[in-house]
């Protein structure tokens, strides 16, 4: 999925949405893509942004926490990958991703899920 924001400075700002664990393949045809953008527009970076975003990280709260090795080593990941809390960021504003997170019931399912975990290990201890 593609999204497309023009922002209020006139920066224009592409985003190819993707799921956070993608195989070599598509890391190459995401790559190919981002630089497609910028051919197409006839600029580079600042007036054109173009990102391979991943609405959240499995590994983490950070980029720093992501650990898939494809998308690492197969993609320009320092300068035009975003996941999670700073792809949220850039389209909706700081607070977006605890806003959305909220909205998902996010933290207390987690809450929920490690609460039942511990009652299933207290279980397993009595038998």
């Amino acid at each position: 999925m593609v999204l497309y924001i023009l922002a209020k400075d006139g920066t224009e700002l592409f985003f190819e949405i993707k799921a956070p664990k993608p195989n070599k393949g598509q890391c190459l045809e995401v790559t190919q893509r981002l630089l497609r953008f910028h051919l197409l527009r006839g600029q580079n970076r600042p007036q054109v942004k173009a990102y391979y975003a991943m609405p959240y990280n499995p590994y983490g709260a950070t980029k720093f926490d992501y650990k898939w090795s494809y998308t690492i080593n197969y993609t320009p990941f320092n300068d035009a990958v975003v996941i999670g809390h700073d792809f949220w960021e850039i389209i909706g504003g700081k607070t977006a991703y605890t806003y959305i997170l909220h909205l998902t019931g996010y933290p207390e399912k987690k809450q929920t899920n490690a609460t039942t975990k511990g009652r299933i290990r207290q279980r397993n201890k009595m038998k």
